[in-house]
């Protein structure tokens, strides 16, 4: 059975896991929900983002065979070239630091904003 602390802090965080995003500040993060829901996942392969769409234009889920040929050319391009330093790997910095960063613009605005 789950300590009843757990499983307040697992309710809590449910309510973030779509359309959400955590900001690094300076000594505490910030948890910013989309302004309108987002149709797509990100995902980080070798150092690059890729957008996914999850849902079509209507909310539909779109179907698990085009999800997973999306996933498969994602694989089968990262075979082609090296892990590359991007702003994937400021998620890897302590948290003072990768706020430092992200508030310097030294990375792209339109990659972290697609995070």
């Amino acid at each position: 059975m789950l300590d009843k602390t757990i499983y307040n802090n697992y309710r809590t965080c449910q309510k973030n896991l779509f359309h959400s995003t955590r900001i690094p500040h300076f000594e505490i993060d910030e948890i910013k929900s989309a302004d309108i829901p987002q149709r797509h996942l990100v995902v980080i392969h070798k150092g690059k983002l890729f957008a996914v769409d999850a849902f079509d234009s209507v909310w539909n889920v779109r179907d698990e065979r085009e999800i997973m040929g999306d996933l498969a050319s994602i694989l089968d391009e990262g075979k082609c070239r090296d892990t590359v330093d991007s702003v994937c790997t400021l998620t890897t910095l302590d948290r003072d630091t990768w706020a430092e960063v992200r508030i310097s613009n030294k990375h792209s605005r339109s990659s972290i904003r697609i995070i």
